[in-house]
């Protein structure tokens, strides 16, 4: 079994310090344009300096997307993408790049079908760091952390700006992750012109508060925002960005386009 390796997610937050940059962060929807797509645009990008690789897991009803990555969910269902094919990509990925952070983002439903425990199992089996599922509450979250705990995988929290810094230094002491992801917009996902005015100030706030590493997403798409995001936050998110190029170019083409980000990051 490929079990975890403990501590690869915050290597890479330690390593990317210590060279005074900050984590990349790359989405990609498994299965759209195709799973062997789905792998080798994944390879492309590590190889492109992305620190933590997010695995989409299709789902007829992504809330938290707009609509690039809903259009990609669609697309990857029509072609039968299901879980499973996701833990092939991330056996596959975990083998290339033994060191590179594997996220799975997917939703509470596939999850809860495929079983709760035997998902945590067969997501730790494939090299798998972490989950974020952006429709469980932290409240509820403890019925994901069971089974994860138990398989060594982690539970990657949300933070939305309207979190106030006191209840999300509670959330994170609680769920102890080896990062958190900020939403910078209180919106779903999507390649926005430029990160929303003022959103550094409630940033700062949460991180001092939490005192653990926090990645910036949802609206960065260009070298101008992933800079002003990367001059603050811990780490930058890019997903749509990726999403939409994917659809229609190859993946060295969509791998220019990262290297092009990761350079100002």
């Amino acid at each position: 079994m490929n079990r975890q390796t403990p501590g690869r997610l915050e290597a890479a937050f330690s390593r990317r310090e210590d060279e005074g940059r900050k984590v990349f962060v790359a989405y990609l929807t498994v299965g759209d344009p195709g799973i062997q797509e789905s792998l080798e645009l994944a390879d492309a990008l590590v190889r492109q300096g992305v620190d933590i690789i997010e695995l989409g897991v299709p789902f007829s009803d992504p809330v938290a997307d707009g609509p690039t990555i809903q259009a990609a969910s669609e697309r990857a269902l029509d072609r039968g993408t299901s879980l499973d094919d996701v833990f092939a990509v991330a056996g596959a990925l975990r083998a290339r790049h033994p060191d590179v952070g594997i996220v799975l983002m997917g939703y509470a439903n596939p999850f809860h079908h495929y079983g709760l425990a035997e998902t945590a199992r067969r997501s730790a089996d494939a090299g798998v760091d972490g989950w974020i599922v952006p429709d469980v509450s932290w409240e509820e979250s403890w019925r994901f952390r069971e089974h994860l705990n138990a398989n060594g995988v982690a539970w990657i929290p949300l933070i939305a700006p309207t979190t106030g810094p006191q209840r999300a230094a509670e959330m994170l002491a609680d769920t102890r992750p080896p990062f958190a992801y900020y939403v910078s917009v209180t919106g779903v996902t999507g390649v926005r012109s430029g990160l929303p005015e003022g959103w550094d100030e409630p940033y700062r706030a949460i991180r001092e508060a939490a005192g653990t590493p926090i990645v910036l997403g949802f609206g960065i798409g260009n070298r101008d925002s992933a800079a002003g995001a990367a001059a603050v936050a811990d780490g930058v998110v890019v997903g749509s960005a990726i999403v939409s190029r994917a659809a229609t170019e190859p993946a060295d083409a969509v791998a220019t386009f990262v290297r092009e980000l990761r350079d100002v990051v």
